[in-house]
């Protein structure tokens, strides 16, 4: 009698492994790294194509990228270059997980991606979540814009509202601290993080605000950063000049 009910628990174990789909335990099978690195870089992928380039980038560096897997995005999505990343699969809830990160790379981004992170993630989806929450904690963003530079090179082929509002959401998200850049940007941004340097905190940048206040200065302080970099035409107040000072911040006019 013992066997029988040995041989049909074991039988219901594996129709529940079967109803989860295969793509879960060839995610948790791929997805185990053989070293970790450095510190853990949460990426997320948008919609749209990610060169080569950025993926061998991110596999070469000093850091452990942690793929985010979401409905919509599933481990399967990934290059063979990222086939041993580990993932984090999660929709939502990262107030507990984002600490568990240094920074968040953003990489594919696509226009409803952008518009939600300018929205504070209204009607979007994980990786606007994702990038939030980094954000709000203070962890350096670095978002691969080859798409959106891409928008911008063909925006006379756009209607103008369309260039008008891409390009609000764009000054938007940069306004949050969000680092635009490209694949050597990129390099650069994970040889901060790999090499023991933090990368410019999302904190660090005026973002083009047209008053810095002590309270910028101190969240500057607060996320560890020492340079504090300055759109032309901003004011400094003098307070947050001589707090900036006391701290070792230096304030950096772009």
């Amino acid at each position: 009698m013992d066997s029988l009910v040995e041989a049909i628990t074991e039988l219901v174990i594996k129709e529940l492994a079967m109803a989860q789909g295969q793509s879960v335990e060839k995610s948790v099978k791929s997805s185990t790294p053989s070293v970790s690195k450095g510190p853990r870089v949460l990426v997320v992928s948008g919609g749209e194509t990610v060169p080569d380039g950025v993926w061998e980038a991110l596999s070469s560096s000093n850091v452990s990228p942690v793929a985010l897997t979401w409905d919509g995005f599933g481990h399967d999505q990934l290059p063979a270059s990222a086939a041993s990343w580990p993932v984090e699969a999660r929709q939502g809830g990262w107030g507990r997980r984002i600490g568990d990160y240094r920074g968040l790379c953003l990489v594919g981004g696509d226009l409803p991606t952008l518009g939600a992170i300018a929205a504070l993630g209204a009607g979007g989806t994980p990786p606007a979540a994702a990038t939030l929450a980094a954000l709000s904690t203070g962890l350096p963003v670095f978002c691969e814009a080859s798409n959106f530079e891409r928008i911008r090179r063909h925006s006379a082929r756009l209607a103008p509202g369309l260039t008008r509002a891409f390009e609000e959401a764009w000054r938007t998200v940069a306004s949050f601290g969000v680092e635009f850049g490209q694949q050597a940007e990129l390099v650069a941004y994970l040889g901060a993080l790999g090499g023991g340097k933090a990368a410019t905190p999302a904190a660090a940048k005026t973002g083009g605000r047209d008053v810095v206040t002590t309270e910028d200065v101190e969240a500057v302080r607060r996320a560890g950063g020492k340079t504090f970099s300055v759109g032309m035409g901003a004011i400094v107040t003098p307070l947050a000049r001589q707090q900036a000072s006391e701290w070792g911040i230096e304030v950096k006019f772009l």
